[in-house]
Protein backbone atom coordinates (compact mmCIF):
# COMPACT_ATOMS: atom_id res chain seq x y z
CA UNK A 1 0.00 0.00 0.00
CA UNK A 2 1.04 3.63 -0.39
CA UNK A 3 2.67 5.06 2.71
CA UNK A 4 0.77 7.58 4.81
CA UNK A 5 3.71 10.06 4.81
CA UNK A 6 2.92 10.87 1.17
CA UNK A 7 -0.56 11.99 2.09
CA UNK A 8 0.86 13.98 4.96
CA UNK A 9 3.34 15.59 2.58
CA UNK A 10 0.62 16.55 0.10
CA UNK A 11 -1.56 17.91 2.87
CA UNK A 12 1.43 19.71 4.33
CA UNK A 13 2.26 21.38 1.02
CA UNK A 14 -1.28 22.63 0.72
CA UNK A 15 -1.48 23.79 4.33
CA UNK A 16 1.92 25.44 4.28
CA UNK A 17 1.09 27.45 1.19
CA UNK A 18 -2.19 28.73 2.58
CA UNK A 19 -0.66 29.47 5.99
CA UNK A 20 2.26 31.35 4.49
CA UNK A 21 -0.01 33.48 2.32
CA UNK A 22 -2.14 34.34 5.34
CA UNK A 23 0.70 35.05 7.80
CA UNK A 24 3.01 37.05 5.55
CA UNK A 25 2.50 40.03 3.34
CA UNK A 26 1.31 39.14 -0.15
CA UNK A 27 4.48 40.37 -1.86
CA UNK A 28 6.92 38.51 0.39
CA UNK A 29 4.85 35.32 0.20
CA UNK A 30 4.77 35.54 -3.59
CA UNK A 31 8.53 36.14 -3.75
CA UNK A 32 9.16 33.12 -1.52
CA UNK A 33 7.04 30.92 -3.78
CA UNK A 34 8.96 32.07 -6.84
CA UNK A 35 12.34 31.43 -5.22
CA UNK A 36 11.38 27.88 -4.20
CA UNK A 37 11.61 25.55 -7.27
CA UNK A 38 8.83 23.19 -6.25
CA UNK A 39 6.50 26.03 -5.33
CA UNK A 40 7.25 27.86 -8.55
CA UNK A 41 6.12 24.83 -10.50
CA UNK A 42 2.94 24.72 -8.47
CA UNK A 43 2.14 28.38 -8.97
CA UNK A 44 2.81 27.98 -12.69
CA UNK A 45 -0.23 25.72 -12.90
CA UNK A 46 -2.38 28.69 -11.77
CA UNK A 47 -4.30 26.48 -9.40
CA UNK A 48 -1.97 25.97 -6.45
CA UNK A 49 -2.52 22.35 -5.38
CA UNK A 50 -5.96 22.48 -3.80
CA UNK A 51 -6.39 26.26 -3.84
CA UNK A 52 -10.01 27.13 -4.53
CA UNK A 53 -11.27 30.09 -6.51
CA UNK A 54 -12.29 31.82 -3.27
CA UNK A 55 -8.73 31.66 -1.97
CA UNK A 56 -7.50 33.07 -5.25
CA UNK A 57 -9.90 35.99 -5.00
CA UNK A 58 -8.83 36.78 -1.42
CA UNK A 59 -5.16 36.56 -2.35
CA UNK A 60 -5.62 38.77 -5.40
CA UNK A 61 -7.31 41.46 -3.30
CA UNK A 62 -4.47 41.33 -0.81
CA UNK A 63 -1.93 41.63 -3.59
CA UNK A 64 -3.72 44.58 -5.14
CA UNK A 65 -3.34 46.51 -1.90
CA UNK A 66 0.23 45.37 -1.26
CA UNK A 67 2.87 48.11 -1.72
CA UNK A 68 5.50 45.59 -2.74
CA UNK A 69 3.68 44.35 -5.81
CA UNK A 70 5.87 46.16 -8.34
CA UNK A 71 9.01 44.48 -7.02
CA UNK A 72 7.94 40.97 -8.03
CA UNK A 73 9.08 41.30 -11.62
CA UNK A 74 12.66 41.81 -10.51
CA UNK A 75 12.48 38.50 -8.64
CA UNK A 76 11.34 36.60 -11.73
CA UNK A 77 12.29 38.48 -14.90
CA UNK A 78 10.59 37.35 -18.09
CA UNK A 79 12.44 35.94 -21.06
CA UNK A 80 12.81 37.52 -24.48
CA UNK A 81 10.49 34.83 -25.87
CA UNK A 82 7.76 35.90 -23.46
CA UNK A 83 8.13 39.55 -24.44
CA UNK A 84 7.92 38.69 -28.13
CA UNK A 85 4.90 36.41 -27.73
CA UNK A 86 2.79 38.51 -25.37
CA UNK A 87 3.71 41.97 -26.74
CA UNK A 88 2.00 43.59 -23.75
CA UNK A 89 4.10 44.89 -20.84
CA UNK A 90 1.09 44.75 -18.52
CA UNK A 91 0.28 41.10 -19.26
CA UNK A 92 3.98 40.24 -19.26
CA UNK A 93 4.32 41.67 -15.75
CA UNK A 94 1.17 39.85 -14.64
CA UNK A 95 2.51 36.52 -15.89
CA UNK A 96 5.84 37.16 -14.16
CA UNK A 97 3.90 37.98 -11.02
CA UNK A 98 2.41 34.48 -11.23
CA UNK A 99 5.84 32.90 -11.71
CA UNK A 100 5.49 32.33 -15.46
CA UNK A 101 8.58 33.84 -17.05
CA UNK A 102 8.92 31.81 -20.24
CA UNK A 103 6.23 30.63 -22.70
CA UNK A 104 5.66 26.99 -23.54
CA UNK A 105 5.95 25.81 -27.13
CA UNK A 106 2.23 26.13 -27.84
CA UNK A 107 2.05 29.57 -26.20
CA UNK A 108 5.03 30.80 -28.19
CA UNK A 109 3.24 30.06 -31.46
CA UNK A 110 -0.48 30.36 -30.67
CA UNK A 111 -0.48 33.77 -28.95
CA UNK A 112 1.06 35.68 -31.91
CA UNK A 113 -1.11 33.71 -34.36
CA UNK A 114 -4.32 34.76 -32.59
CA UNK A 115 -3.14 38.35 -32.30
CA UNK A 116 -2.47 38.36 -36.06
CA UNK A 117 -6.13 37.59 -36.80
CA UNK A 118 -5.88 33.86 -37.59
CA UNK A 119 -8.30 31.07 -36.74
CA UNK A 120 -5.96 28.91 -34.67
CA UNK A 121 -6.00 25.11 -34.45
CA UNK A 122 -3.52 24.04 -31.77
CA UNK A 123 -2.68 20.39 -31.12
CA UNK A 124 -0.43 20.10 -28.07
CA UNK A 125 0.06 17.65 -25.18
CA UNK A 126 -2.09 17.93 -22.08
CA UNK A 127 -0.51 20.13 -19.45
CA UNK A 128 1.38 22.22 -22.02
CA UNK A 129 -0.36 25.52 -21.19
CA UNK A 130 -3.06 25.65 -23.86
CA UNK A 131 -5.44 27.66 -21.66
CA UNK A 132 -3.03 30.57 -21.35
CA UNK A 133 -2.32 30.29 -25.09
CA UNK A 134 -5.78 31.70 -25.82
CA UNK A 135 -6.43 33.58 -22.56
CA UNK A 136 -3.52 35.98 -23.12
CA UNK A 137 -4.57 37.27 -26.59
CA UNK A 138 -8.25 37.55 -25.57
CA UNK A 139 -7.42 39.62 -22.49
CA UNK A 140 -4.90 41.60 -24.53
CA UNK A 141 -7.72 42.82 -26.79
CA UNK A 142 -9.75 43.92 -23.77
CA UNK A 143 -6.71 45.65 -22.32
CA UNK A 144 -5.92 47.52 -25.52
CA UNK A 145 -9.50 48.67 -25.99
CA UNK A 146 -9.91 46.89 -29.33
CA UNK A 147 -12.98 45.10 -28.02
CA UNK A 148 -16.11 46.07 -29.97
CA UNK A 149 -18.16 48.73 -28.22
CA UNK A 150 -21.37 46.68 -28.47
CA UNK A 151 -21.81 45.72 -24.81
CA UNK A 152 -24.99 43.78 -25.54
CA UNK A 153 -22.97 40.67 -26.41
CA UNK A 154 -19.84 38.98 -25.02
CA UNK A 155 -16.55 39.67 -26.75
CA UNK A 156 -15.40 36.05 -26.47
CA UNK A 157 -16.96 32.68 -25.79
CA UNK A 158 -15.09 29.62 -24.49
CA UNK A 159 -16.77 26.19 -24.74
CA UNK A 160 -15.66 23.21 -22.65
CA UNK A 161 -17.16 19.68 -22.54
CA UNK A 162 -17.44 19.47 -18.74
CA UNK A 163 -18.38 21.75 -15.90
CA UNK A 164 -15.14 21.01 -14.07
CA UNK A 165 -13.04 22.10 -17.04
CA UNK A 166 -15.12 25.26 -17.53
CA UNK A 167 -14.59 26.24 -13.90
CA UNK A 168 -10.88 25.55 -14.19
CA UNK A 169 -10.63 27.78 -17.29
CA UNK A 170 -12.58 30.45 -15.42
CA UNK A 171 -10.04 30.42 -12.60
CA UNK A 172 -7.22 30.98 -15.09
CA UNK A 173 -8.99 33.94 -16.71
CA UNK A 174 -9.94 35.45 -13.34
CA UNK A 175 -6.42 35.11 -11.98
CA UNK A 176 -4.72 36.59 -15.03
CA UNK A 177 -7.18 39.48 -15.39
CA UNK A 178 -6.80 40.29 -11.70
CA UNK A 179 -3.00 40.29 -11.90
CA UNK A 180 -3.06 42.47 -15.03
CA UNK A 181 -5.82 44.69 -13.59
CA UNK A 182 -7.89 44.19 -16.72
CA UNK A 183 -11.47 45.35 -16.27
CA UNK A 184 -12.83 42.10 -17.68
CA UNK A 185 -16.28 40.82 -16.77
CA UNK A 186 -15.98 37.04 -16.82
CA UNK A 187 -18.96 34.72 -16.38
CA UNK A 188 -19.00 30.93 -16.04
CA UNK A 189 -22.29 29.45 -17.26
CA UNK A 190 -22.62 25.85 -16.13
CA UNK A 191 -25.85 25.86 -14.12
CA UNK A 192 -29.34 27.34 -14.06
CA UNK A 193 -28.33 29.75 -11.31
CA UNK A 194 -25.39 31.00 -13.38
CA UNK A 195 -27.65 31.42 -16.41
CA UNK A 196 -30.06 33.50 -14.32
CA UNK A 197 -27.15 35.66 -13.19
CA UNK A 198 -26.14 36.15 -16.82
CA UNK A 199 -29.58 37.53 -17.64
CA UNK A 200 -29.43 39.84 -14.63
CA UNK A 201 -26.08 41.21 -15.86
CA UNK A 202 -27.96 42.88 -18.73
CA UNK A 203 -25.35 41.89 -21.31
CA UNK A 204 -22.39 43.55 -19.54
CA UNK A 205 -20.18 40.49 -19.95
CA UNK A 206 -16.84 40.36 -21.76
CA UNK A 207 -15.98 36.66 -21.66
CA UNK A 208 -18.40 33.75 -21.21
CA UNK A 209 -17.09 30.29 -20.34
CA UNK A 210 -19.75 27.60 -20.66
CA UNK A 211 -20.69 24.02 -21.43
CA UNK A 212 -22.56 23.56 -24.74
CA UNK A 213 -25.90 22.33 -23.40
CA UNK A 214 -26.23 25.04 -20.77
CA UNK A 215 -25.26 27.76 -23.24
CA UNK A 216 -27.81 26.58 -25.82
CA UNK A 217 -30.56 26.60 -23.18
CA UNK A 218 -29.50 30.06 -22.00
CA UNK A 219 -29.49 31.43 -25.55
CA UNK A 220 -32.90 29.94 -26.33
CA UNK A 221 -34.26 31.58 -23.18
CA UNK A 222 -33.07 34.94 -24.50
CA UNK A 223 -30.61 35.52 -21.65
CA UNK A 224 -27.60 36.02 -23.91
CA UNK A 225 -26.97 37.58 -27.32
CA UNK A 226 -24.39 35.73 -29.42
CA UNK A 227 -24.75 37.82 -32.57
CA UNK A 228 -21.68 39.97 -31.88
CA UNK A 229 -19.31 37.39 -30.38
CA UNK A 230 -15.89 38.07 -31.91
CA UNK A 231 -14.10 34.89 -30.75
CA UNK A 232 -15.23 31.33 -30.03
CA UNK A 233 -12.68 29.01 -28.42
CA UNK A 234 -13.36 25.26 -28.40
CA UNK A 235 -11.28 23.72 -25.62
CA UNK A 236 -10.97 19.94 -26.00
CA UNK A 237 -12.26 20.36 -29.56
CA UNK A 238 -12.10 16.65 -30.36
CA UNK A 239 -14.57 15.92 -27.56
CA UNK A 240 -16.85 18.81 -28.51
CA UNK A 241 -17.13 17.52 -32.08
CA UNK A 242 -18.05 14.01 -30.95
CA UNK A 243 -21.30 12.40 -29.78
CA UNK A 244 -24.03 14.55 -28.28
CA UNK A 245 -21.92 17.72 -28.20
CA UNK A 246 -21.74 18.07 -31.99
CA UNK A 247 -25.34 19.26 -32.48
CA UNK A 248 -25.11 21.70 -29.58
CA UNK A 249 -21.81 23.17 -30.78
CA UNK A 250 -23.30 23.56 -34.24
CA UNK A 251 -26.23 25.51 -32.77
CA UNK A 252 -23.86 27.81 -30.90
CA UNK A 253 -21.64 28.48 -33.91
CA UNK A 254 -24.68 29.15 -36.10
CA UNK A 255 -25.81 31.86 -33.66
CA UNK A 256 -22.42 33.53 -33.28
CA UNK A 257 -21.13 36.42 -35.36
CA UNK A 258 -24.28 36.94 -37.40
CA UNK A 259 -24.15 40.70 -36.74
CA UNK A 260 -20.40 41.10 -37.36
CA UNK A 261 -19.01 42.14 -40.73
CA UNK A 262 -16.23 39.54 -40.74
CA UNK A 263 -18.07 36.98 -38.64
CA UNK A 264 -16.73 35.12 -35.64
CA UNK A 265 -13.20 33.79 -35.43
CA UNK A 266 -13.12 30.18 -34.23
CA UNK A 267 -10.15 28.66 -32.41
CA UNK A 268 -9.68 24.99 -31.50
CA UNK A 269 -7.36 23.54 -28.85
CA UNK A 270 -6.85 19.87 -28.00
CA UNK A 271 -4.27 17.16 -27.42
CA UNK A 272 -5.70 15.10 -30.28
CA UNK A 273 -7.25 16.14 -33.57
CA UNK A 274 -8.45 13.16 -35.65
CA UNK A 275 -8.72 13.54 -39.45
CA UNK A 276 -12.54 13.44 -39.35
CA UNK A 277 -12.62 16.45 -37.03
CA UNK A 278 -10.02 18.25 -39.12
CA UNK A 279 -12.36 17.93 -42.10
CA UNK A 280 -15.11 19.62 -40.08
CA UNK A 281 -12.71 22.35 -39.02
CA UNK A 282 -11.80 23.19 -42.60
CA UNK A 283 -15.43 24.05 -43.28
CA UNK A 284 -15.66 26.31 -40.22
CA UNK A 285 -12.35 28.17 -40.22
CA UNK A 286 -11.73 30.94 -42.75
CA UNK A 287 -8.11 31.84 -42.06
CA UNK A 288 -6.76 28.69 -40.47
CA UNK A 289 -3.38 28.51 -38.76
CA UNK A 290 -2.59 24.98 -37.59
CA UNK A 291 -0.04 24.48 -34.83
CA UNK A 292 1.10 20.98 -33.88
CA UNK A 293 3.41 20.46 -30.91
CA UNK A 294 5.00 17.02 -30.48
CA UNK A 295 2.64 15.48 -33.03
CA UNK A 296 3.78 11.98 -33.83
CA UNK A 297 0.86 9.62 -34.46
CA UNK A 298 -1.88 9.46 -37.08
CA UNK A 299 -0.40 12.11 -39.34
CA UNK A 300 0.38 14.47 -36.48
CA UNK A 301 -3.17 14.45 -35.14
CA UNK A 302 -2.11 13.15 -31.72
CA UNK A 303 0.39 15.13 -29.65
CA UNK A 304 2.42 12.23 -28.28
CA UNK A 305 5.94 13.05 -29.39
CA UNK A 306 8.32 12.98 -26.44
CA UNK A 307 5.71 11.51 -24.09
CA UNK A 308 7.92 8.53 -23.26
CA UNK A 309 10.59 10.87 -21.91
CA UNK A 310 8.28 11.87 -19.05
CA UNK A 311 5.72 9.05 -18.81
CA UNK A 312 6.66 5.40 -18.32
CA UNK A 313 4.01 3.36 -20.16
CA UNK A 314 3.26 -0.24 -19.14
CA UNK A 315 0.80 -2.83 -20.45
CA UNK A 316 -0.42 -5.72 -18.27
CA UNK A 317 -2.30 -8.75 -19.60
CA UNK A 318 -4.55 -10.12 -16.86
CA UNK A 319 -5.37 -13.34 -18.72
CA UNK A 320 -8.73 -15.04 -18.78
CA UNK A 321 -9.62 -14.13 -15.21
CA UNK A 322 -11.80 -11.27 -16.40
CA UNK A 323 -12.90 -8.59 -13.96
CA UNK A 324 -11.61 -10.42 -10.92
CA UNK A 325 -8.19 -10.54 -12.58
CA UNK A 326 -8.27 -6.77 -13.06
CA UNK A 327 -9.21 -6.16 -9.43
CA UNK A 328 -6.37 -8.43 -8.31
CA UNK A 329 -3.98 -6.55 -10.61
CA UNK A 330 -4.96 -3.19 -9.09
CA UNK A 331 -4.53 -4.58 -5.59
CA UNK A 332 -1.13 -5.89 -6.61
CA UNK A 333 -0.05 -2.51 -8.01
CA UNK A 334 -1.09 -0.76 -4.80
CA UNK A 335 0.65 -3.35 -2.66
CA UNK A 336 3.85 -3.04 -4.69
CA UNK A 337 3.89 0.70 -4.04
CA UNK A 338 2.57 2.36 -7.19
CA UNK A 339 3.30 6.03 -6.65
CA UNK A 340 0.36 8.16 -5.53
CA UNK A 341 -1.72 10.22 -6.24
CA UNK A 342 -3.30 7.78 -8.70
CA UNK A 343 -6.01 8.37 -11.31
CA UNK A 344 -7.94 5.20 -12.18
CA UNK A 345 -9.96 5.23 -15.42
CA UNK A 346 -13.01 3.07 -16.14
CA UNK A 347 -15.42 2.84 -19.06
CA UNK A 348 -18.77 3.77 -17.50
CA UNK A 349 -20.25 5.41 -14.41
CA UNK A 350 -21.65 2.07 -13.21
CA UNK A 351 -18.20 0.52 -13.32
CA UNK A 352 -16.79 3.49 -11.42
CA UNK A 353 -19.24 2.85 -8.59
CA UNK A 354 -18.55 -0.90 -8.63
CA UNK A 355 -14.77 -0.51 -8.53
CA UNK A 356 -15.10 2.06 -5.76
CA UNK A 357 -16.95 -0.50 -3.63
CA UNK A 358 -14.25 -3.09 -4.28
CA UNK A 359 -11.40 -0.82 -3.20
CA UNK A 360 -13.03 1.02 -0.31
CA UNK A 361 -13.67 -2.28 1.50
CA UNK A 362 -9.98 -3.09 1.05
CA UNK A 363 -9.15 -0.04 3.14
CA UNK A 364 -7.91 2.03 0.19
CA UNK A 365 -8.31 5.80 0.52
CA UNK A 366 -10.37 6.14 -2.67
CA UNK A 367 -12.97 8.46 -4.18
CA UNK A 368 -14.98 8.28 -7.42
CA UNK A 369 -16.49 10.92 -9.69
CA UNK A 370 -19.17 10.03 -12.21
CA UNK A 371 -22.38 11.44 -13.64
CA UNK A 372 -24.63 9.84 -11.01
CA UNK A 373 -22.99 11.88 -8.24
CA UNK A 374 -24.11 15.43 -7.55
CA UNK A 375 -21.91 18.37 -8.47
CA UNK A 376 -21.23 19.05 -4.79
CA UNK A 377 -20.17 15.43 -4.22
CA UNK A 378 -17.85 15.53 -7.24
CA UNK A 379 -16.27 18.79 -6.09
CA UNK A 380 -15.79 17.38 -2.60
CA UNK A 381 -14.14 14.26 -4.02
CA UNK A 382 -11.80 16.33 -6.20
CA UNK A 383 -10.87 18.57 -3.26
CA UNK A 384 -10.08 15.55 -1.08
CA UNK A 385 -7.86 14.22 -3.85
CA UNK A 386 -6.09 17.57 -4.24
CA UNK A 387 -5.30 17.85 -0.54
CA UNK A 388 -4.08 14.27 -0.19
CA UNK A 389 -6.93 13.08 2.01
CA UNK A 390 -7.52 10.34 -0.57
CA UNK A 391 -4.84 9.12 -2.95
CA UNK A 392 -6.84 7.15 -5.53
CA UNK A 393 -9.50 8.82 -7.70
CA UNK A 394 -11.72 6.78 -10.05
CA UNK A 395 -13.07 8.64 -13.09
CA UNK A 396 -14.61 8.20 -16.54
CA UNK A 397 -13.19 9.67 -19.76
CA UNK A 398 -15.65 12.56 -20.09
CA UNK A 399 -15.33 13.83 -16.53
CA UNK A 400 -11.57 13.37 -16.60
CA UNK A 401 -11.37 16.04 -19.32
CA UNK A 402 -12.03 18.59 -16.58
CA UNK A 403 -9.35 17.34 -14.21
CA UNK A 404 -6.08 19.24 -14.03
CA UNK A 405 -3.92 17.99 -11.19
CA UNK A 406 -0.30 19.03 -11.10
CA UNK A 407 1.05 16.24 -8.92
CA UNK A 408 -0.63 13.07 -10.27
CA UNK A 409 2.11 10.45 -10.22
CA UNK A 410 0.33 7.49 -11.83
CA UNK A 411 -2.53 6.70 -14.21
CA UNK A 412 -4.12 3.24 -14.33
CA UNK A 413 -6.36 2.33 -17.26
CA UNK A 414 -8.55 -0.26 -15.54
CA UNK A 415 -10.61 -0.48 -18.73
CA UNK A 416 -8.85 -0.27 -22.07
CA UNK A 417 -9.37 3.16 -23.71
CA UNK A 418 -11.90 3.00 -26.54
CA UNK A 419 -9.61 4.95 -28.90
CA UNK A 420 -6.09 6.23 -29.35
CA UNK A 421 -7.39 9.72 -28.59
CA UNK A 422 -8.81 8.62 -25.24
CA UNK A 423 -5.49 6.96 -24.42
CA UNK A 424 -3.55 10.17 -25.10
CA UNK A 425 -5.88 12.23 -22.91
CA UNK A 426 -5.80 9.68 -20.10
CA UNK A 427 -2.05 9.29 -19.78
CA UNK A 428 -1.66 13.06 -20.17
CA UNK A 429 -3.10 13.48 -16.68
CA UNK A 430 0.36 12.57 -15.33
CA UNK A 431 3.85 13.79 -16.22
CA UNK A 432 2.72 17.42 -16.36
CA UNK A 433 5.01 20.46 -16.41
CA UNK A 434 8.19 18.43 -16.74
CA UNK A 435 7.36 15.94 -14.00
CA UNK A 436 7.78 12.19 -14.35
CA UNK A 437 4.79 9.85 -14.34
CA UNK A 438 3.66 6.26 -14.86
CA UNK A 439 0.77 4.94 -16.98
CA UNK A 440 -0.37 1.32 -16.57
CA UNK A 441 -2.94 -0.20 -18.95
CA UNK A 442 -4.73 -3.45 -18.03
CA UNK A 443 -6.21 -5.55 -20.82
CA UNK A 444 -7.92 -8.90 -21.34
CA UNK A 445 -8.56 -11.10 -24.35
CA UNK A 446 -11.73 -9.16 -25.21
CA UNK A 447 -9.68 -5.93 -25.45
CA UNK A 448 -7.61 -7.19 -28.39
CA UNK A 449 -9.67 -5.14 -30.86
CA UNK A 450 -8.93 -1.90 -28.98
CA UNK A 451 -5.29 -2.72 -28.29
CA UNK A 452 -3.86 -2.06 -31.77
CA UNK A 453 -4.46 1.72 -32.05
CA UNK A 454 -3.33 2.27 -28.46
CA UNK A 455 -0.10 0.33 -29.00
CA UNK A 456 0.58 2.33 -32.15
CA UNK A 457 0.39 5.60 -30.23
CA UNK A 458 2.55 4.17 -27.44
CA UNK A 459 5.17 2.98 -29.92
CA UNK A 460 5.30 6.33 -31.75
CA UNK A 461 5.63 8.16 -28.44
CA UNK A 462 8.79 6.18 -27.74
CA UNK A 463 7.40 3.69 -25.25
CA UNK A 464 8.94 0.24 -24.90
CA UNK A 465 6.17 -1.89 -26.41
CA UNK A 466 6.78 -5.68 -26.16
CA UNK A 467 7.41 -7.50 -29.43
CA UNK A 468 4.60 -10.00 -28.88
CA UNK A 469 2.13 -7.12 -28.68
CA UNK A 470 3.29 -5.67 -31.98
CA UNK A 471 2.82 -9.06 -33.65
CA UNK A 472 -0.86 -9.28 -32.74
CA UNK A 473 -3.15 -9.79 -35.70
CA UNK A 474 -4.62 -6.52 -36.93
CA UNK A 475 -8.30 -5.64 -36.97
CA UNK A 476 -10.26 -4.02 -39.80
CA UNK A 477 -10.64 -0.24 -39.54
CA UNK A 478 -14.44 -0.37 -39.64
CA UNK A 479 -14.41 -2.72 -36.64
CA UNK A 480 -12.10 -0.36 -34.76
CA UNK A 481 -14.36 2.62 -35.51
CA UNK A 482 -17.41 0.69 -34.36
CA UNK A 483 -15.67 -0.30 -31.13
CA UNK A 484 -14.65 3.32 -30.50
CA UNK A 485 -18.30 4.40 -30.64
CA UNK A 486 -19.62 1.37 -28.78
CA UNK A 487 -17.04 -0.20 -26.43
CA UNK A 488 -17.44 -3.88 -25.50
CA UNK A 489 -20.01 -4.85 -22.91
CA UNK A 490 -18.15 -5.92 -19.80
CA UNK A 491 -19.12 -8.09 -16.89
CA UNK A 492 -19.92 -6.56 -13.54
CA UNK A 493 -16.97 -5.75 -11.29
CA UNK A 494 -17.31 -7.92 -8.20
CA UNK A 495 -15.23 -9.87 -5.73
CA UNK A 496 -14.89 -11.05 -2.14
CA UNK A 497 -15.75 -7.79 -0.43
CA UNK A 498 -18.33 -6.78 2.13
CA UNK A 499 -20.81 -5.73 -0.50
CA UNK A 500 -20.73 -9.04 -2.32
CA UNK A 501 -20.74 -10.93 0.99
CA UNK A 502 -23.86 -9.06 2.02
CA UNK A 503 -25.53 -9.89 -1.28
CA UNK A 504 -24.49 -13.53 -0.94
CA UNK A 505 -25.89 -13.57 2.60
CA UNK A 506 -29.22 -12.25 1.31
CA UNK A 507 -29.23 -14.88 -1.41
CA UNK A 508 -28.53 -17.61 1.13
CA UNK A 509 -31.41 -16.34 3.25
CA UNK A 510 -33.74 -16.45 0.27
CA UNK A 511 -32.62 -20.00 -0.54
CA UNK A 512 -33.02 -21.03 3.09
CA UNK A 513 -36.51 -19.56 3.23
CA UNK A 514 -37.41 -21.27 -0.01
CA UNK A 515 -36.01 -24.55 1.31
CA UNK A 516 -38.00 -24.15 4.52
CA UNK A 517 -41.16 -23.52 2.54
CA UNK A 518 -40.55 -26.50 0.32
CA UNK A 519 -39.81 -28.63 3.39
CA UNK A 520 -43.05 -27.50 5.02
CA UNK A 521 -44.96 -28.38 1.89
CA UNK A 522 -43.23 -31.77 1.84
CA UNK A 523 -44.11 -32.38 5.50
CA UNK A 524 -47.69 -31.44 4.79
CA UNK A 525 -47.80 -33.80 1.87
CA UNK A 526 -46.20 -36.51 4.01
CA UNK A 527 -48.79 -36.05 6.75
CA UNK A 528 -51.58 -36.15 4.23
CA UNK A 529 -50.13 -39.27 2.66
CA UNK A 530 -49.83 -40.85 6.11
CA UNK A 531 -53.43 -40.15 6.90
CA UNK A 532 -54.45 -41.61 3.57
CA UNK A 533 -52.35 -44.71 4.23
CA UNK A 534 -53.84 -45.12 7.72
CA UNK A 535 -57.34 -44.72 6.33
CA UNK A 536 -56.62 -47.26 3.62
CA UNK A 537 -55.19 -49.70 6.18
CA UNK A 538 -58.23 -49.38 8.41
CA UNK A 539 -60.49 -49.93 5.41
CA UNK A 540 -58.64 -53.09 4.49
CA UNK A 541 -58.87 -54.39 8.05
CA UNK A 542 -62.64 -53.73 8.13
CA UNK A 543 -63.12 -55.53 4.85
CA UNK A 544 -61.08 -58.48 6.10
CA UNK A 545 -63.20 -58.73 9.24
CA UNK A 546 -66.40 -58.68 7.23
CA UNK A 547 -64.98 -61.25 4.86
CA UNK A 548 -63.91 -63.37 7.81
CA UNK A 549 -67.34 -63.18 9.41
CA UNK A 550 -68.95 -64.14 6.15
CA UNK A 551 -66.61 -67.10 5.76
CA UNK A 552 -67.42 -68.28 9.31
CA UNK A 553 -71.14 -68.16 8.59
CA UNK A 554 -70.67 -70.21 5.46
CA UNK A 555 -68.63 -72.84 7.34
CA UNK A 556 -71.29 -73.18 10.08
CA UNK A 557 -74.05 -73.62 7.51
CA UNK A 558 -72.05 -76.30 5.77
CA UNK A 559 -71.60 -78.26 9.00
CA UNK A 560 -75.31 -78.03 9.81
CA UNK A 561 -76.16 -79.43 6.40
CA UNK A 562 -73.76 -82.33 6.93
CA UNK A 563 -75.37 -83.15 10.28
CA UNK A 564 -78.85 -82.99 8.76
CA UNK A 565 -77.95 -85.43 6.07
Amino acid sequence: MVDDPLRALLRGCHGAAVASWKSKSAASARAELIRTPSSAALSRELDFFGTSSKRLEVTDKAQSSSPGRNNVKSVAPTSADMSAAVASPTLEAALAHMGIVSPTAVQRRAIPAMRAGNDVVAVAPTGSGKTLAYAVPLLSELLSGSRAQHRSAPHALVLAPTRELAEQIGRVFTRLSSEARVNARIKIVCSKAAAAGLKAADGLIDIVIATPMRLVATHQAGAINLGRVAHVVLDEADELFAGNFLEQVDDVLASCGSQLKDGTRVHMFSATFPPAIETLAQGLLKKQKKIVIDGGAYGGSAAVGGVAARIEQKFMFVGGRGEQGKVMAVRGLLKEGLRAPILLFVQTKDRAAELYRELVYDGVKVEAIHADRSQQARMRAVERFRTGEVWVLIATDVLARGLDFLAVESVVNYDMPSSASAYVHRIGRTGRNGRKGTAVTLFTEEDRVLLGPVLKVAKVSGADVPEWALKLKGVRKDVVRRMEKRPPTRKRIGGPNRGSIGKRHKKEKRLESRSRTEKGEADSESTSDGKKRNSATKGKQTRRKKRGASDGLNVATSLEEEEYE
